[in-house]
């Protein structure tokens, strides 16, 4: 047993997915699979069921869980005290961001940053503001962008954004030129929506329950281009951040009459070890 292997258990384990977890590992789904077999054989114990809807722990894989996030954990400071070791020459920031901080508001923050720091390199996720707290007590990142209106006691933040939610059309729509638009009428439309482990998504869910009102949704997706390319099209509506909307030709962004705001923010373990490399990161969030 190895780090490698432990980091391929960690991801599937943390996925519930042998396909999630390669995307996240950037290997190749079968490789993920040939690994687990091969560490399931060394240990003469099974980790996993599959079947054709999931994948899950068995016991003895919940127990070696444990032991993978505490090694993992101690591997990854070992590394990150020998990069602050060597300065700001070497070293690792990895974090995760939401969809729509990942496409508009970090990449001109990272390119900056590698200008000034070239020998640091970035890993970064993209998760949902509320599954941040599961990967970091799972070590798989040291940072991760939250909602700063759930913020739990054991994080530190930094604020990044603050920004309204809107209803998101095409410049064609019916409601495109409306100046406000009532949440029962947007949850009437056809909906393009993200994932249920969105906050946004979240958001819709929850006014759809106070509401009463069943929601009419077309396509649900984690991937935000085919959200906008499908309301760009006059597929459906979609919920955004205004800053994002403004950005794509040919989508409108419409303010709810009851306005709605989002506050996103940075966060690490208090208590957690926080690596040269991912402090300077954060220094330049504050700074940017």
């Amino acid at each position: 047993m190895n780090i490698r292997q432990l980091q391929i258990f960690q991801a599937v384990a943390m996925n519930a997915s042998f396909s999630r977890a390669a995307a996240q590992i950037h290997m190749a789904q079968p490789a993920v699979s040939i690994a687990i077999r091969k560490l399931e054989e060394q240990l003469d114990l099974q980790l996993f069921v599959r079947t054709h809807h999931q994948t899950y722990m068995t016991a003895e894989g919940e127990a070696l869980l444990v032991h993978a996030d505490r090694l993992l954990h101690q591997f990854r400071v070992a590394e990150d005290e020998m990069d602050d070791l060597r300065g700001l020459e070497k070293g690792l920031v990895r974090f995760s961001t939401t969809a729509m901080l990942g496409s508009y508001f970090f990449p001109p923050v990272i390119a900056a940053f590698q200008r000034r720091h070239p020998g640091i390199r970035l890993e970064v996720i993209n998760e949902g503001a509320r599954g941040v707290q599961q990967l970091l007590d799972s070590g798989q990142i040291d940072m991760g962008v939250v909602n700063l209106d759930e913020i739990d006691q054991e994080l530190d933040v930094c604020p990044l954004l603050y920004d309204e939610v809107v209803a998101c059309v095409a410049d064609g729509h019916s409601l495109a030129k409306r100046n406000s638009l009532p949440m029962e009428q947007f949850l009437k439309q056809p909906l393009v929506l993200y994932g249920k482990n969105y906050y946004l998504r979240q958001l819709v869910d929850g006014y759809s329950k106070d509401l009463n009102q069943p929601l009419n949704i077309r396509l649900e997706t984690d991937l935000l281009g085919m959200i906008i390319g499908l309301v760009r099209d006059c597929k459906g509506a979609t919920i955004a951040l205004r800053s994002a909307a403004q950005r794509e030709p040919g989508l409108v962004p419409v303010p709810f009459e009851r306005s709605i705001f989002l506050s996103l923010g940075m966060a690490w373990k208090r208590n957690g070890h926080l690596s040269l490399a991912n402090r300077a990161f954060l220094e330049f969030l504050q700074q940017h």
